[in-house]
């Protein structure tokens, strides 16, 4: 008899027992519903939740009454506690994991970050043969001095054995990087470095799909490579990858899960015309773990979704912006095309103009026969530019009712977005400083500027002119409690824009990367008596997590030169420490040239349509030397997918 037994009052039945469904099953044996209510079977952590159906008439006929629905998070086996029986919850098993040991071969070691490893290497299954003997072998880290080796074990009859061995291991020229004896705060920061970094790995993901622009109906084809930041070897932290497809307002409207395995995945997602419709769409993809850093570290890629037919017409659009009366005007040439590249001219058209989701104008037009249009719009003070389009709509049946979007690029001088990056984090009064910049146009990308930085005065203290997508950078030299601002030079620019204040006293770091130097030049400038004997300061270099570099910095060492060859390939990281505390940063980007070398050969000079291809592909490193790996390779006709901007 269960003491606990669930009942609800039914109209015309009075007091009922409840039907109760474990995980989806119906559980009918009144001992193990006694087990349930009576004997708490159940932890109640492992309950996910527990619904009671006593009200839907649909609900109650499909299970054959009211219910109790319990779910747990794992499913629960019934357990019966007998006297004579010891109940045991098994946790599984500990995995074995690989000892790291790095490799250090084919003239590679002068590329590697610095190892400070105090384990050089672990085996805990070295088996002689039958003479006795086995051999293995290791690389040493950058630690000078005594090394021990430890072997213990036993034999067949359970004989123990021990031996230690002690070797000398020089400070020579394998070594990735100068070793020294660090003071107990340089010490500090290495092995806090390192253990940060052990407590949080960091994962990066990359996706390579089959191309970068796709069609309703088509499928995303796409492979993942999930690797540590540390190193950049295969992840293992993770074994499932979060890949997600967000429309233009940011709702996620699919999502699947892709098993990882050695930090390699595959899958597709379908792109129906049920579930998506034209417009822009973001790739994303992450982990679990990932989530702990924010989104910041999801990959993310942005591609458009078209709809294809044959008669698509085409558009070609150009805008510029104009002052009439004081206001500015939005001017759009467009230029209308069908598949055949024949113009579409003379018809009769219907446009719209719209911002984001509301509609500012509309009207009807005709295209000359060229198929060319011209349309003027006023821009209103509230108007978002940023995300303006043009809809076009045909009036004419035989037209195959076209429907085409046409996003508007809409840039003035006035909008512009001028920033002001110092080098190292800020300026300081009396020292010369690069000061970077960048400018970005209304509709969020890099456009190209010149102009002059002037002072509370009016003198013209420095010029600059942009170099490439709206970056460039000059040098200034600020006085305490002045006020810089900046102009551009151009008829419509009346904005001016204020420099960042420059501090009384403090320090500025001046980092020199030439592309064919061998060195990387760290200099540091300081106000007087801000390093001191009362302080100790660093020059730090992090590149893949670990510690490359750190020296000393006082008054007879202000300047460093960093040999490349003690930082691998990628962006290094140099920061000033004043004790434990950041003071100056700047990021640097190392490339020895050393990336896999791929030659691809195909077994023809020509190819028909439907013919058979065979290409052959050899992958070696930078010395040669063919190398093992696991690729993906997309094959797509240049006439239907544009290249991207790598090719």
């Amino acid at each position: 008899m269960v003491r606990s037994y669930p009942h609800t009052m039914v109209p015309g039945a009075g007091m009922t027992p409840m039907l109760v469904y474990l995980d989806g099953r119906k559980v009918d044996d009144e001992i193990e519903v006694s087990d349930i209510f009576d004997s708490n079977v159940i932890d109640p952590t492992d309950i996910g939740k527990i619904e009671v159906v006593r009200r839907s008439i649909p609900l109650m006929t499909m299970l054959g009454g009211p219910s109790i629905l319990i779910v747990t998070k794992r499913g629960t086996v019934r357990r019966r506690f007998e006297p004579s029986i010891a109940n045991i919850n098994p946790k599984g098993y500990n995995k074995v994991k690989e000892f790291y040991s790095p490799r250090y071969d084919y003239n590679n070691a002068v590329r590697n970050p610095v190892d400070m490893r105090s384990t050089i290497y672990w085996n805990a299954n070295i088996k002689t043969h039958g003479l006795g003997k086995t051999t293995f072998s290791y690389f040493n880290a950058d630690g000078p001095g005594k090394y021990k080796v430890t072997v213990e074990g036993m034999n067949a009859a359970g004989e123990l054995a021990r031996a230690v061995y002690r070797y000398e291991v020089e400070a020579g020229s394998n070594s990735t990087a100068s070793v020294k004896e660090f003071s107990p705060i340089a010490k500090g920061f290495v092995n806090a470095v390192d253990s940060l970094r052990k407590r949080m790995p960091i994962e990066k993901v990359f996706l390579h799909t089959d191309k970068s622009y796709y069609s309703l109906g088509d499928t995303l084809w796409f492979k993942s490579y999930l690797l540590n930041g540390t190193g950049l070897t295969a992840s293992s932290t993770s074994g499932l990858l979060y890949v997600e497809l967000l429309n233009d307002s940011a709702d996620v409207v699919r999502r699947i899960s892709v098993p990882v395995n050695k930090g390699l995945g595959w899958a597709q997602i379908p792109l129906p015309r049920t579930i998506f419709h034209e417009g822009a769409y973001t790739l994303r993809a992450y982990t679990h773990w990932m989530q702990n850093f924010g989104e910041a570290h999801f990959y993310t890629k942005r591609f458009y979704l078209g709809v294809p037919t044959q008669d698509t017409w085409l558009v070609k659009s150009g805008s510029t912006v104009s002052k009439v009366e004081g206001t500015d005007r939005l001017n759009i040439d467009l230029e209308l095309t069908r598949s055949d590249l024949t113009p579409a001219g003379l018809r009769e058209l219907e446009v719209r103009l719209m911002e984001g989701g509301r509609e500012r104008s509309e009207e009807i037009v005709q295209s000359n026969s060229d198929g060319r249009l011209s349309l003027k719009y006023d821009l209103k003070d509230r108007f978002d530019t940023r995300n303006m389009r043009l809809v076009i709509r045909t009036k004419h049946k035989n037209d195959g009712d076209q429907l085409l979007t046409v996003p508007l690029v809409v840039r003035r001088d006035q909008e512009i977005d001028l920033q002001f990056l110092p080098e190292g984090g800020h300026l300081v009064a009396g020292l010369k400083s690069v000061v970077a910049f960048k400018a970005l146009g209304e509709d969020g990308k890099g456009t190209q500027v010149k102009g002059e930085v002037l002072d509370s005065k009016g003198n013209n203290v420095a010029s600059f002119s942009s170099l490439y997508n709206g970056m460039g950078s000059f040098e200034l030299t600020p006085i305490e409690g002045e006020v810089y601002t900046a102009r551009l030079r151009s008829a419509d620019a009346s904005k001016s824009y204020t420099l960042p204040l420059a501090s009384t006293a403090g320090t500025v770091m001046n980092v020199m990367n030439e592309e064919r130097s061998d060195s990387v030049v760290v200099s540091v400038k300081a106000s007087n008596g801000v390093i001191n004997m009362d302080s100790t300061w660093y020059v730090t270099v992090l590149s893949a997590g670990r510690v490359s570099y750190i020296e000393p910095v006082n008054d007879g060492n202000l300047i460093h030169f960093i040999p490349k060859k003690q930082l691998p390939s990628g962006v290094s990281r140099i920061t000033l420490l004043r004790g434990k505390t950041p003071v100056n940063e700047r990021l640097v980007f190392i490339d020895h040239d050393d990336r896999l070398k791929f030659k691809i050969e195909q077994n023809k000079e020509a190819y028909y349509k439907r013919d058979s291809v065979s290409v052959s592909i050899l992958v070696t490193d930078n010395n040669g030397q063919p190398v093992k790996g696991n690729f993906s390779m997309a094959v797509t006709d240049d006439s239907q997918v544009r290249a991207d901007s790598v090719g």
